[in-house]
């Protein structure tokens, strides 16, 4: 982590794709930096996941997509770095207006990390709590229904579903609890069904909503 703290100071451009085309390592740096500087609890994120083994410095720059990988075990992520699609930005994003390219692709990198996360806290008392809920949401309605516009796309399938659902939570509240918070409150609007009924969102009363983020927060508290 240490060898990410001076990357501010040092000549620079701004995130952006063709970055990431003609620099891909500056283009990684400034990335990580972001994930650090500009997200709540990233810097704490990636300090725990790289004691696991993950080396942000490894991650591979792929500017073909604007979709992201990675190996949970092993930590290893390949970043996409291609601007998303109006219509992929709607489906995936809670309040996509609110994100600029430099704000999409840090989400991408801690959501990533966040993987390795959840692999390595998986057994923990406050996650399986959590993995409770996700998972059994999205059990309950055949996997159609869940608490991530990501876990419902069609290329999800089975638990794969209820794990991204669970990773873009536990990414919610890294990026900015505040972000959480309002999701949540979003979830028990009744007045927005129809809109989480065609994000494959799952409604909950105001007590259930309380109750997933604070869910989501002990997970993220107790394990970093």
């Amino acid at each position: 982590m240490q060898n990410y703290h001076n990357l501010a100071h040092s000549p620079s451009n701004a995130i952006s794709y063709e970055l990431s085309r003609t620099n891909p390592d500056q283009f990684r740096d400034q990335v990580v930096e972001s994930v650090i500087k500009d997200t709540t609890f990233g810097a704490a994120m990636l300090q725990r996941t790289m004691r696991q083994g993950l080396d942000p410095r490894r991650t591979i720059i792929d500017p073909s997509t604007f979709l992201s990988g990675s190996n949970a075990r092993t930590g290893a992520i390949r970043l996409g770095t291609m601007p998303m699609t109006p219509d992929f930005k709607d489906q995936v994003t809670f309040h996509p207006e609110r994100f600029s390219y430099k704000d999409e692709v840090t989400w991408r990198l801690l959501h990533e990390v966040t993987h390795k996360f959840l692999f390595d806290a998986a057994d923990t008392p406050s996650m399986d709590r959590l993995t409770d809920v996700t998972f059994g949401l999205r059990d309950s309605s055949q996997g159609h229904y869940g608490l991530s516009g990501l876990g419902s796309l069609p290329h999800y399938e089975g638990a794969y579903k209820a794990r991204e659902d669970t990773v873009e939570l536990l990414t919610m509240y890294a990026y900015d609890p505040g972000h959480l918070a309002e999701f949540t409150n979003f979830l028990a609007d009744r007045r927005t069904d129809g809109v989480k009924e065609r994000a494959g969102l799952t409604p909950l009363d105001s007590s259930s909503a309380d109750a997933l983020y604070l869910a989501v927060e002990a997970a993220v508290v107790n394990n970093i």
